[in-house]
């Protein structure tokens, strides 16, 4: 039996992609800058096994991992750490919505200073 019987996965896949539009809009809100990349990662994890029930969850870590190397190089290193001096806020947000933007495979608001794209991506919403 699927725990989401009853309930459509386009409408859990939609509201994990409010919380994550939430986290990102106001990021203050919700631990700031050292809770954010975990927080981004869980709900990204969330939303890969409510698309693929099937999917390996882990593949979000390695995906990201990926993405951080391509962008600031390899290393295994926490987002705030590899951005050392230019740690912020604002652009540790930045660098999360356009990783999630390339992860789920729709468009944000994101500034353009990060645009490489990542060969895997994680599975976009079906419809049914």
């Amino acid at each position: 039996m699927n725990e989401l019987d009853g309930i459509r996965r386009d409408d859990v896949v939609a509201l994990l992609d409010r919380r994550l539009a939430a986290v990102l809009d106001c990021p203050a809100g919700w631990g700031g800058i050292d809770a954010l990349e975990p927080l981004v990662l869980t709900l990204l994890m969330l939303r890969t096994q409510v698309v693929d029930p099937v999917a390996d969850e882990r593949a979000v870590v390695r995906t990201y991992r990926r993405f951080l190397a391509v962008e600031f190089g390899a290393g295994a290193a926490d987002l705030r750490t590899r951005l050392g001096a230019d740690a912020s806020l604002a652009r540790v947000v930045d660098v999360l919505r356009c990783f999630v933007a390339q992860a789920t495979g729709r468009p944000l608001d994101a500034p353009e200073v990060l645009l490489t794209a990542a060969s895997d991506v994680l599975p976009a919403a079906r419809t049914r």
